[in-house]
C-alpha cells in the first residue's frame, strides 16, 4: 500500500496502470511526476498498462517482469545518459 508520506516526499512516482494515477489524488499527489512504466517499453504495445499477473499462468509472470525489465532499462538510461 502507498502512503501519503510515500508519495510527498517523492521526486518521481511510477504507476503501472493508469488508475493507480486516480488513486493517487486522495494521498496528496499534487506536484510530484508521476510516470506510467508501460510509456517507456521500447517494444510496440497496444496498451500503456502492465498488467498484474496475480493468479495467472508463469508465462503471463514471465511477460510481465520480462516487460518491466524493458522499461526500467529504458528509464534508467534516460536518468543517467545510457550509461546506466
Amino acid at each position: 500500500m502507498v502512503t501519503s508520506g510515500a508519495v510527498s516526499g517523492a521526486d518521481l512516482v511510477i504507476v503501472m496502470e493508469p488508475g493507480q494515477v486516480d488513486m493517487l489524488g486522495p494521498l496528496g499527489r499534487t506536484r510530484r511526476p508521476v510516470l506510467m512504466l508501460g510509456d517507456l517499453d521500447p517494444r510496440a504495445s497496444r496498451e500503456r498498462r502492465i498488467r498484474d499477473p496475480v493468479d495467472q499462468p508463469r508465462l503471463v509472470f514471465a511477460e510481465c517482469y520480462d516487460r518491466i525489465d524493458r522499461c526500467l532499462a529504458e528509464l534508467v538510461s534516460t536518468i543517467w545518459g545510457g550509461t546506466g
